[in-house]
């Protein structure tokens, strides 16, 4: 069994909260919850979306280095459909990986998503199952 990960989440303010990890490294999370409310931050929900779309995208531009492709850049857009009801849990999201780069192998760039999604990427391998998952690619020639 691997080692437990805990993080410290304090309340701030209003709907404002402060995550700290053990290493004293902190983001800042936020939600409108009443009409008029104006966000200070990302929310919750927004931020498993940026954790997907973070954890995935070190897999594939490490994969792809082992692959010993020439990757100039990635940006990851991760988009959520959530259900209209509450919970509201993220019924769909799609991760699109716009990857940059000198004769980027499409065959490579393929397998290190399908890798990642399937076997590296611990928030991508926790929300599937609950949410379908798809994704796309677009490379971009530097």
């Amino acid at each position: 069994m691997g080692e437990p990960i805990t993080v410290d989440v304090r309340w701030v303010e209003g709907y404002t909260f402060i995550a700290s990890n053990q290493d004293g490294y902190s983001v800042i999370m936020d939600a409108p919850v009443a009409e008029g409310d104006v966000p200070r931050s990302i929310s919750p929900a927004q931020m498993l979306l940026c954790a997907l779309g973070a954890c995935t995208g070190i897999d594939v531009v490490s994969i792809l280095k082992k692959m010993r492709q020439e990757v100039a850049g990635l940006r990851v857009e991760v988009t959520g459909d959530r259900t209209p009801r509450y919970p509201k849990y993220f019924k769909e999201i799609h991760v699109k990986y716009i990857v940059k780069g000198k004769a980027i192998d499409e065959a490579a760039l393929e397998k290190a998503i399908s890798l990642s999604h399937e076997k590296y990427c611990t928030v991508s391998l926790t929300v599937d199952g609950k949410a379908k998952m798809s994704s796309s690619y677009e490379i971009v020639d530097s």
